[in-house]
């Protein structure tokens, strides 16, 4: 028994394997630790934010966050390695609540510029020194500035994790420990 084989032919490939990628991937695990990482990098935000805003601004900080929440869980989805990325760095960077001077950094820089962002004027300091956020755009893009400064760091240092842990099995697989 001889089979024909027809060079020109697609190598042949099983589409309902493809349907059905996200099942067992690690993209879906992720998709469900996302919200998770997502609250506990929320908890210094929520506090400075609710001190420094009017209902307004709430509303906005509110919509920028589910915004946030909504990207994370796309990229959950469709690029579950670097969801595995930024879920790891985004732990890191939960811990360093417990001494926020990385929020309060980008919190001080942000706020300012939000208020650009919306075309208005700068206006006075609040009592603690920082501009109270009083319209839905402010708190939105204050959000948007903060939450996207605080997964960049995440991510940076995920990737810079998964790199140590590749290092770290390469060098077992070869030195057989």
């Amino acid at each position: 028994m001889t089979t024909e084989v027809n060079p020109y032919q697609p190598p042949g490939t099983n589409f309902t394997k493809l349907g059905n990628s996200h099942k067992n991937s690690p993209g879906l695990l992720m998709y469900f630790v996302w919200p998770l990482v997502f609250g506990l990098n929320m908890v210094v935000p929520i506090m400075f934010s609710v001190s420094l805003t009017r209902q307004a601004g709430q509303y906005g900080i509110l919509a920028g966050a589910v915004l946030l929440l909504l990207l994370g869980w796309g990229l959950c989805y469709h690029l579950p390695v670097y969801a595995w990325r930024l879920n790891l760095g985004s732990v890191v960077v939960a811990c360093t609540q417990f001494f926020p001077i990385l929020q309060i950094v980008i919190g001080i820089i942000s706020l300012p510029l939000a208020r650009r962002m919306t075309g208005l004027k700068p206006r006075e300091l609040s009592f603690d020194g920082l501009p109270e956020l009083t319209s839905e755009l402010e708190g939105f893009f204050a959000t948007l500035l903060v939450g996207s400064a605080l997964i960049g760091i995440s991510g940076v240092l995920g990737f810079l994790i998964a790199l140590v842990l590749a290092h770290v099995a390469r060098t077992k697989v070869r030195t057989g420990t």
